[in-house]
């Protein structure tokens, strides 16, 4: 087992498997003189080298199957969750995808996505904003999450949570139709540095976990995610449900001492 390839070949299989996965620091556990298992506490420092480690397999394997997505087969997209400046996860997610589509009139479908199910704004604004600027589609995202932002500004805190989780059906709607329309099935979602993200971003990234299998009833996002366990804070996703191993996704779990050779 002390292979100082072991741990990378575990990363590699898990991001590259077909189903949903968490990439998590695993804990060696020995007998004591009970003959009952021991948790080997491990070195402070070493759960950032693990998710260093992780996150280096993440960004390579991106980069390496980009080729492949620009020569039309599976889509491949590589989120750091430290970079999501001002747009929540689910917006930013949609915008970061938006910028590899291909396909012709992709901001009249984006338009389409947003204005038809968004309630931050009445119809006739959005039809004013759309002939008036005429604007594509990033202008367009960044106008949306203005609004967005203008409104959550507006309302009380208790209710901010809940616009937020009804907004999220906007980006996994756009996922969906941009899959469709670009004749993909499937995709692989690389979600990296989770721990930056709140709790709310966490729940809403649970709901596309969740949701992942009926969200246009024949488009499959695969979730690989990389999940530092030390601060994981819920399993539940925004609508209440709960994610859980191994119905939702699989764990893998990486050791230090199979990596402390490698790094």
């Amino acid at each position: 087992m002390n292979n100082p390839e072991h741990g990378k070949y575990m990363i590699h299989d898990a991001l590259q498997s077909s189903n949903c996965s968490m990439i998590v620091p695993w804990h060696r556990y020995k007998d004591n003189e009970n003959d009952r298992p021991q948790k080997i506490e491990r070195k402070e420092e070493n759960f950032a080298k693990l998710e260093t480690t992780i996150s280096q397999e993440m960004k390579t394997i991106n980069q390496k199957y980009l080729v492949e997505t620009l020569e039309n087969t599976k889509p491949v997209l590589y989120i750091d969750c430290s970079q999501k400046w001002e747009l929540d996860i689910m917006l930013y997610i949609l915008k970061e995808y938006e910028k590899r589509v291909t396909i012709q009139d992709k901001t009249e479908l984006l338009g389409h996505i947003i204005w038809t199910r968004t309630v931050i704004t009445e119809p006739p604004q959005r039809k004013e904003y759309t002939d008036k600027e005429q604007p594509n589609s990033e202008e367009m995202i960044h106008h949306y999450n203005t609004l967005l932002q203008q409104k959550l500004a507006e309302i009380k805190p208790e209710h901010i949570e809940n616009v937020l989780n009804f907004e999220s059906d906007i980006a996994i709607t756009g996922l969906a139709r941009f899959m469709e329309e670009e004749k993909k099935r499937h995709m692989y979602l690389y979600l990296d540095n989770t721990k930056e993200l709140s709790i709310g971003e966490q729940m809403r990234i649970n709901l596309l976990l969740y949701a992942r299998w009926w969200i246009d009833h024949d488009k499959w996002i695969h979730l690989k995610i990389n999940n530092w366990s030390k601060s994981r804070k819920t399993r539940t996703a925004s609508n209440g449900q709960r994610v859980e191993s191994t119905h939702d996704y699989s764990e893998t779990g990486i050791y230090e001492d199979d990596l402390d050779q490698t790094i």
